[in-house]
């Protein structure tokens, strides 16, 4: 099971001490036990449902697990969900805790590029809000684009007018540096956050600009699959976080890379019941 799968925070200290147990030879129950400061025998009723940790001693346990301070907010929340009695208190607690897996499925905690801020993102409109800005960007990432922009032109299907104001626009923006026929990328990444006003018209520009290059494309280039199923709501966060994991892997492996070409990469999962 994934970290926020779980409905019960003594399932999860449970199957994380095992996890521990077997990467780390020697740490075991009785340590766990030990940093929360009970008895082993209290640990294991705690493991069996049948007794409760206090928030103290809970502390302790995470801090033993590594589980780190955005995590614990979910298990402080699931430990408070068991202990609780009183159904409207029961119900808010459950809201919390689907905010808490909603959130922890954000973009934005998964890779190491920042999120613009919001007056940041005003200022960078014409990017976010026309696509052929931020393919041109990207070229101008790659070397041999820079010496060459009649092929940057080429590639995107641009008129000159049209390359020459993209990019004074990422001079404006102060994405690039332009100085003669030299050209110097200055801001290589950006990051527009789910919580931005734009980021609808972004996502929406964008998805028609890749499907239209994907019509110009013969069906043996790039990797294109589509799947619909049914599935239960744990199973879809559960194929969230492996997607999420894929992003940081492969935001590791770019920025490790030599750059000579521009890719896209697109993930889509969402549900048409709801």
């Amino acid at each position: 099971m994934q970290f926020y799968d779980f409905s019960d925070y003594r399932d999860l200290l449970k199957v994380r001490i095992e996890e521990k147990r077997i990467l780390l030879a020697g740490h075991n129950y009785q340590d766990l036990a030990k940093a929360c400061r009970v008895q082993k025998a209290y640990l294991s009723r705690v493991f069996k449902h049948d007794a409760d940790l206090s928030q103290d001693q809970l502390y302790l346990a995470c801090e033993f697990l590594g589980i780190h301070q955005d995590q614990r907010r979910f298990v402080f929340a699931l430990h408070e969900l068991c202990r609780s009695t009183l159904p409207k208190r029961r119900s808010e607690l459950q809201s919390e805790i689907e905010d808490l897996r909603t959130k922890a499925l954000g973009t934005e905690k998964h890779i190491q590029t920042k999120s613009v801020s919001v007056d940041t993102a005003d200022r960078l409109v014409p990017y976010f809000l026309d696509p052929d800005v931020q393919l041109v960007h990207m070229f101008l990432t790659v070397k041999r684009y820079r010496e060459n922009l009649e092929d940057i032109r080429s590639k995107l299907s641009l008129s000159p007018a049209q390359l020459s104001a993209i990019l004074t626009t990422l001079e404006r923006l102060e994405l690039v540096a332009i100085r003669g026929k030299s050209i110097e990328v200055l801001q290589d990444a950006l990051h527009l956050p789910t919580s931005s006003e734009l980021f609808r018209p972004y996502r929406l520009l964008l998805r028609n600009k890749a499907l239209a290059k994907m019509q110009s494309m013969p069906s043996d280039q790039g990797q294109f699959i589509s799947v619909v199923f049914s599935a239960s709501h744990g199973t879809e966060r559960t194929i969230r976080e492996r997607l999420l994991q894929v992003l940081r892997e492969t935001e590791d492996q770019v920025r490790e890379s030599r750059s000579d070409r521009v890719y896209q990469m697109t993930f889509d999962l969402f549900s048409w019941s709801d």
